[in-house]
């Protein structure tokens, strides 16, 4: 069995994958910006602690 994939097929790809990544962000919004925030948090800490 022999398949090609065309661009249009790995377009289509890209765009699923993107808009999964766009709801999954909107959806859980809450918990991406405290884990933004913990994570600058945790760097600058380590940067301070550094100089």
């Amino acid at each position: 069995m022999k398949t090609k994939i065309s661009r249009r097929d790995i377009i289509f790809i890209f765009i699923g994958a993107f808009s999964m990544l766009c709801i999954e962000v909107a959806l859980d919004w809450d918990q991406h910006q405290a884990a933004f925030k913990k994570g600058y948090e945790a760097g600058r800490n380590s940067i301070e602690k550094i100089q």
